[in-house]
């Protein structure tokens, strides 16, 4: 743990609470050290995480920590769903993954529990672009799945790049336990309008994920609440989290 967090938590919770500090600010200063460990941030990454309402009675997103409370419930999923905040090495554009969302590096999200909450038999569906689609195989690995197919998704409208203005990410399918697909007549691509920022289109979920692959059903990196899925993010509250968890 950096002395530098400790600074800028330190900060944060004079600029909150005052100097004398009581009981309960304490306490979540202790959390917030537990949690800068366990999901290795830096410095930046927890100033945008203290940014988010507290205060004001919101709850704070979800952290590593929910996931293993999942583990030790003893869920299993056959579907994760993850759309990772994958950490690009070029953060100087008005585009920069930075400029919208905490990112994490491969090595964070190969140290997620994702291994843990997958059913013997499960599928994995993972989005990435082309910067990280060859890094996707080492996750696979970590996480106990074997690559089996992709997923195009189309855009209409032309996005940035180097050489080819990119119109297209990927949605990759690894599978665990042999286990096969629900649906056989779902075609490889789809062309669908981009919405805000990194946003990935809900027909993709139910005409292609839900088709082909079993519940229960676990999203990764969500924003919001889905109907019979049980979604994880740090946007998402702590408390529909648990409620989900409870209602499986």
């Amino acid at each position: 743990f950096q002395p530098s967090h400790a600074v800028v938590l330190a900060r944060h919770f004079r600029k909150v609470a005052g100097r004398e500090w009581s009981d309960e600010v304490k306490a979540e200063i202790v959390e917030w050290v537990d949690r800068c460990e366990a999901e290795g941030w830096t410095v930046l990454q927890l100033k945008e995480q203290l940014r988010k309402p507290s205060a004001n009675g919101h709850a704070r997103g979800c952290t590593v920590d929910d996931l293993q409370t999942l583990i030790n419930s003893g869920h299993r999923f056959g579907t994760i769903y993850a759309d990772p905040p994958w950490q690009y090495a070029n953060q100087a554009t008005r585009a920069s993954t930075d400029n919208h969302y905490v990112t994490m590096t491969v090595d964070q999200l190969a140290a997620l529990p994702v291994r843990q909450l997958a059913a013997e038999q499960s599928h994995l569906w993972l989005w990435t672009t082309n910067g990280f689609l060859f890094e996707c195989p080492s996750l696979f690995a970590s996480w106990g799945f074997e690559f089996k197919s992709s997923y195009v998704w189309c855009k209409p409208q032309f996005g940035i790049g180097n050489y080819l203005r990119n119109a297209h990410e990927f949605l990759l399918l690894a599978v665990r336990g042999g286990l096969t697909a629900a649906a056989h007549d779902v075609r490889s691509w789809g062309e669908f309008d981009r919405g805000k920022h990194s946003a990935k289109p809900e027909a993709i979920r139910t005409k292609v994920v839900e088709a082909i692959s079993p519940g229960p059903r676990l999203e990764l990196f969500g924003r919001c609440a889905v109907e019979d899925w049980t979604v994880w993010g740090n946007e998402v509250s702590r408390d529909l989290f648990t409620a989900d968890m409870e209602s499986l």
